[in-house]
């Protein structure tokens, strides 16, 4: 019988719907289960086939209320918050985005030299500073907010959409090809690269001043 209890407990745990819940709710999904399955070993009177019904039943119970709560919380979801923390872009990164890693604080040198070692891009770019970065592209994603929220709710998990936006001010520097530290000029524009998460919102996957 574990054989069947831990067949079900891996079928949850590959299951899309699983994968739109936090590590708390996860956690609580799977208890669950092993309390379906538990009580379900003290009917001994049933048959072998008539035990992995009742499993069976149990796991499409607690399958149901997983994927009616991704629903919901799909149906909620956005992909631009209504409001952003202060350390909303460090949070991005800590999810996996890499704007700071790669565009923000880098050198006229250091941009010539990403050039240089990724011949696969043709252009490297910085944000002066982390509130500079922070300023423009939460400007972006309030002046794409509507755009954004409507494609997130039929896109699909991993799917990436990219917006572009035009500051009044000159919002960092990009380096052009050939690489060359004369090659490299001041922009007012950005482009921001927005991920659709499991969850249903949105990851800040890369943001950086374009030409």
């Amino acid at each position: 019988m574990r054989a069947i209890s831990s067949s079900l407990i891996q079928s949850v745990a590959n299951s899309p719907s699983f994968h739109c819940l936090d590590a708390v709710a996860q956690d609580v999904t799977i208890k669950k289960l092993l309390g379906i399955v538990g009580k379900n070993k003290d009917y001994k009177m049933l048959t072998h086939w008539k035990k992995s019904l009742a499993k069976s039943a149990g796991f499409l119970a607690v399958l149901t209320v997983v994927q009616g709560f991704c629903v919901s919380q799909s149906a909620s979801a956005q992909c631009v918050p209504s409001n952003f923390t202060s350390d909303w872009l460090q949070r991005q990164e800590y999810l996996g985005g890499h704007t700071i890693d790669r565009h923000v604080g880098k050198s006229d040198q250091q941009l010539v030299d990403r050039l240089i070692n990724a011949p696969r891009i043709s252009a490297a770019s910085t944000y002066p500073d982390l509130e500079t970065a922070a300023t423009n592209i939460k400007a972006a994603l309030r002046a794409n907010r509507n755009r954004l929220n409507s494609w997130v709710l039929d896109a699909g998990i991993g799917e990436k959409r990219a917006v572009n936006y035009r500051a009044r001010d000159v919002v960092g520097r990009v380096a052009s090809r050939p690489a060359s530290l004369s090659n490299i000029s001041n922009s007012r524009k950005l482009r921001v690269v927005m991920e659709k998460t499991a969850k249903g919102d949105c990851l800040l996957l890369t943001s950086y001043p374009a030409r």
